[in-house]
């Protein structure tokens, strides 16, 4: 037995003993294979990617690579590849390549190299990879989106029809991965839209029929998205909601039918919502206004374990906004209240220019972002190579300080754009843009509104910007599209009251006038709180304040559930009299002062009185939206 034992003992030391040593000759092999030699030059490094892995790294493997450069600049090249840590192609192009001559490769060879490169690599959405997967959907736009686009299914060299499907449909989930692709040949990527203006029960016939394509469904999903954008036509309003929103949503259509509105009106979901009861409500809302009211279900294109465990909240925004079927849409908030008609917005000339139309949030200047943040997203930027190499700009550079009071002092014009830019990226300031009612052409701005909607994805950003707002504008700029921001500061409607020489109005809508005064939009409803229950809230969580200014909870949900009444507006100066958060409203409430002189003129900040014929058209609204008469 003692043998035995012993026998065993000894073979099973052998074992390990024949492991470790074959575990150390591996780390040796390894070591030699991919450590440069002692007069090796470690190539140098564009942009910091902290650890991440990216796109380009490993870009000239291949023959594909050999046959364009040369098999002795191609293996010089691997060897630095292999040795190096992970940087970005471009570096290794000026060194090893030259610049010129990468110029000189036509944008098919750049694409196919690039698209392979992707394919490679990988990349997932987290901290560590989402500087590569933003220069990943930079690649995207630049080969397959926007002005003479390439076909991806062009850019393979795969030996069979099948082989062609399955690296295609790899290459679309790797940078897409919302996208649904488990049927890519048999199942087109297309939504399906119905008029709720229609008579039933339930939905009947499709109002956007499925594009007939003579059996080749695989063409349009190969290169989905420019036939998406070019499928998208007319002009329409665009919201998404769940089913506690369903209240709310029909004040709104009240509203609009009392503006007259003429243009269609497409509800967005994901497929969760679509339940008899939530469609049944829209369906009456339609009839008893006559607005056109269209249901798109957006599920055939989905990936559904995807949209059940990642498009949440917010996020639902962007499914409404990349895949209503409009090529211009008004994108707003249920929440939102227009007071002109909304083909208003359409005419707005900068808009025009850009294709994106977007307003300012509250100027709070004690409201700040963490400084991680603002430094993850300047590590979005694209490298110094990649923007002389394959031209990717930005409209600012986000390394470098911008010292607006230096040029202003010498003259300089100053856009609204570069202000909420130096708000952000150097002031640190947390809120920009009010998003609860932005204008967008789906033609010009959709690799915008998908970097947008990766960013949001990512979560890196939870913490660093409230919901979708922000990226709005940081999605076109680190797209390198231009966009367009209101020059005028959010204001407060309501009713004047004077305090201490100031004049205030304190309500929790945020509201945006024109430059006539006139008042175009506000975001918050029109009741003096809208949230539900928030009387009880507010005096759960600070009795004492709320009993000595309003007795009771009964007292002040009576209060809260007034319609707001609509006298002015006051523009605040936030660097003379900032913005003021009250209690009131579960802390959604803010007040605002001007300071005017004798004569009636303003002196600090701006008050507005409407004149007496707006003043009772934006009151009507008010009751129209408040009114529960008018709605189901």
């Amino acid at each position: 037995m003692i043998l035995s034992r012993s026998l065993r003992w000894r073979r099973q030391n052998a074992r390990r003993v024949l492991l470790l040593a074959l575990l150390g000759l591996l780390i040796v092999y390894l070591s030699h294979d991919n450590t440069p030699g002692r007069n090796a030059t470690r190539p140098v490094i564009a942009g910091d990617y902290d650890n991440a892995t990216s796109p380009y790294h490993g870009f000239f493997q291949g023959s594909t690579f050999k046959n364009d450069i040369g098999s002795k600049d191609s293996e010089n090249i691997l060897s630095n590849i292999r040795s190096a840590s992970p940087q970005s192609p471009f570096a290794l192009i000026a060194k090893h390549v030259g610049e010129d001559k990468f110029r000189r490769m036509a944008k098919s060879k750049k694409c196919q190299l690039l698209m392979k490169t992707v394919l490679e690599q990988g990349s997932g959405l987290d901290q560590s990879t989402l500087p590569i997967s933003v220069e990943i959907m930079r690649i995207y736009a630049y080969c397959f989106l926007g002005d003479d686009p390439l076909y991806p299914w062009d850019m393979l060299d795969e030996s069979t029809p099948e082989e062609t499907l399955a690296t295609t449909t790899r290459f679309t989930k790797l940078v897409f991965p919302f996208l649904e692709t488990g049927d890519f040949d048999t199942q087109i990527l297309w939504p399906l839209v119905y008029d709720l203006s229609q008579k039933g029960e339930y939905l009947e016939d499709l109002l956007l029929s499925v594009p007939e394509l003579d059996g080749v469904i695989i063409q349009n999903n190969f290169n989905f998205w420019i036939n998406w954008s070019q499928a998208a036509s007319g002009r329409g309003v665009v919201i998404t909601m769940g089913d506690n929103d369903v209240d709310m949503f029909g004040r709104l259509v009240r509203v609009l039918e009392n503006l007259e509105n003429d243009i269609p009106i497409q509800v967005v979901t994901t497929g969760k919502e679509m339940k008899p009861q939530f469609i049944q409500q829209l369906r009456e809302y339609t009839v008893q206004t006559g607005q056109r009211i269209q249901l798109v279900d957006s599920s055939p294109m989905l990936d559904r374990l995807y949209v059940a465990f990642k498009i949440t909240r917010f996020l639902n925004k962007w499914v409404a906004t990349i895949f209503n079927t409009f090529e211009e849409a008004i994108l707003i908030d249920v929440d939102s209240i227009p007071f002109v008609p909304l083909s208003t917005f359409f005419e707005i000339e900068s808009y025009k220019t850009t294709g994106i139309y977007m307003y300012r949030d509250r100027d709070i200047k004690h409201e700040h972002a963490p400084e991680k943040c603002i430094a993850d997203f300047r590590n979005l930027e694209p490298s110094v190579q990649e923007t002389d190499l394959i031209g990717t700009s930005l409209r600012f550079d986000l390394s470098q300080s911008n010292d607006l009071q230096r040029q202003q002092q010498n003259g300089e014009s100053i856009t609204i754009e570069e202000v909420i830019y130096k708000n952000f990226f150097h002031n640190y300031n947390l809120h920009q843009v009010d998003s609860g009612l932005v204008v967008i052409n789906k033609h010009k701005q959709l690799h915008s509104l998908l970097l947008a909607f990766q960013l949001h994805l990512s979560g890196v950003f939870e913490k660093c910007v409230h919901g979708d707002k922000e990226f709005f504008w940081l999605g076109p700029l680190l797209s390198g599209v231009d966009y367009t921001i209101d020059p005028l500061g959010s204001s407060v409607i309501g009713q004047f009251y004077e305090d201490n020489g100031k004049t205030g109005i304190c309500a929790p809508q945020m509201s945006h006038l024109n430059d006539f005064d006139q008042l175009m939009w506000t975001n918050g409803g029109l009741k003096i709180c809208k949230f539900k229950g928030a009387a009880a809230n507010d005096f759960d969580k600070y009795p004492d304040f709320f009993t000595n200014r309003y007795s009771t909870v009964d007292n002040l949900d009576s209060i809260y559930n007034s319609p707001l009444a609509i006298e002015g507006a006051i523009v605040p100066d936030p660097e003379s009299l900032p913005w003021m958060q009250t209690r009131e409203c579960q802390q959604f409430r803010f007040c605002a002062y001007a300071v005017s002189d004798e004569s009636g003129g303003n002196t600090v900040g701006k008050r507005v009185i409407f004149n007496p014929v707006d003043a009772a058209k934006y009151n009507e609204i008010s009751f129209v939206w408040n009114n529960p008469a008018f709605v189901s």
